[in-house]
């Protein structure tokens, strides 16, 4: 197990689903230090998680990328920084300032459905199958070495904030059963090809609820 395991969690939502996942990780007990970048969320929800799990915890309101922010980080002394919920561009300074580097997970199968709201696409795409990948962030989107993923099989009418909800609980399973792999480079598997989707034009949302897809 990881000595010092680094997650920063930049919350932007309210979404349940977030703070399930996260006190299922902090509950896996891989997590012991975690930097909040603006806690959002309804009544301070998140913060309490982590209090209750007895995470130690900083909190910081503006970007990661800052001076101040980069030298906190770099005083943790961490092994690797594990995004959940991110919604910042993480620049090099805060890629190399961890052993191991950092990490995020992307809610499709890599090298497949890069880039935003891979949820949209795969519907819209009438795909069988998608999933969730634990991979390195790099400067480049979502193209960086991939460590491990999970496949979920998409049901047949599902709305996509359903399949957003069973992503994430699958994203928790994934951290939990291949944090260690990060340690052995032998793991990391060249992220080659793919496919790559901008945000959904008004034409897309169009196609998308004629094909009788819903969002909820």
């Amino acid at each position: 197990m990881f000595p010092t395991l680094s997650v920063v969690i930049p919350v932007y939502n309210e979404e349940s689903t977030l703070e399930s996942i996260l006190a299922a990780v902090c509950k896996s007990k891989i997590v012991n230090q975690i930097i909040l970048v603006d806690d959002c969320s309804e009544d301070k929800s998140v913060e309490k998680i982590l209090k209750k799990y007895n995470v130690p915890t900083k909190t910081i309101t503006d970007s990661i990328n800052s001076r101040k922010n980069v030298d906190l980080i770099k005083s943790l002394n961490a092994d690797l920084i594990l995004i959940i919920a991110g919604n910042q561009i993480i620049k090099q300074e805060v890629l190399d300032s961890t052993k191991y580097g950092v990490f995020n997970i992307h809610s499709s199968l890599l090298p497949n459905y890069k880039g935003l709201m891979p949820t949209f696409w795969v519907l819209k795409n009438n795909e069988q199958k998608t999933g969730v990948t634990l991979y390195q962030l790099t400067k480049g989107i979502d193209n960086g070495p991939i460590i491990s993923s999970k496949t979920f099989i998409i049901p047949k009418n599902i709305p996509q904030s359903e399949l957003i909800k069973k992503l994430k609980i699958l994203a928790n399973d994934l951290v939990i059963d291949s944090i260690e792999l990060i340690k052995n480079k032998d793991n990391y598997k060249e992220c080659i090809g793919g496919s790559y989707f901008k945000f959904p034009t008004n034409e897309n949302v169009k196609e998308f609820k004629k094909n009788n897809k819903r969002f909820y």
